[in-house]
């Protein structure tokens, strides 16, 4: 639990910038993950 806390504070600590990047990469890696499994249920 202690690395969860730690890690909700760094984000706390995110400028907007970084804000952006973080979301931008989760969107990227969601829609990865979404295609992969588009094409294992062919």
């Amino acid at each position: 639990m202690k690395l969860t806390g730690a890690s909700m504070i760094a984000l706390g600590n995110l400028t907007s910038e970084e804000w952006l990047l973080v979301l931008s990469i989760i969107i990227t890696v969601l829609g990865m993950i979404q295609d992969y499994l588009k094409d294992r249920k062919k």
